[in-house]
């Protein structure tokens, strides 16, 4: 699971890093919703705050821990 929270989202993604299992995900307004009783992730007026949280906790990854994209391990394993 990886997650990311601001002062108003959290959203969070659960993984199988094997593959087995689909994606999952969860995306929750703390300000009108504090107890997390509706996942907002899978509706589309609410799409554009899922993509902007998804691509900073991406880039959390890569600095962080050090993930890479598809693209960049492919090149990596070229080397």
């Amino acid at each position: 699971m990886r997650c990311i929270r601001t002062e108003k989202w959290k959203y969070s993604y659960y993984f199988d890093a094997s593959g087995a299992y689909y994606n999952e995900y969860e995306l929750y307004d703390l300000v009108n919703d504090p107890s997390e009783y509706t996942n907002l992730a899978y509706d589309p007026a609410y799409n554009e705050v899922r993509m902007d949280l998804e691509t900073q906790l991406h880039k959390l990854e890569v600095d962080k821990l050090r993930v890479h994209s598809p693209q960049q391990s492919e090149s990596v394993q070229e080397r």
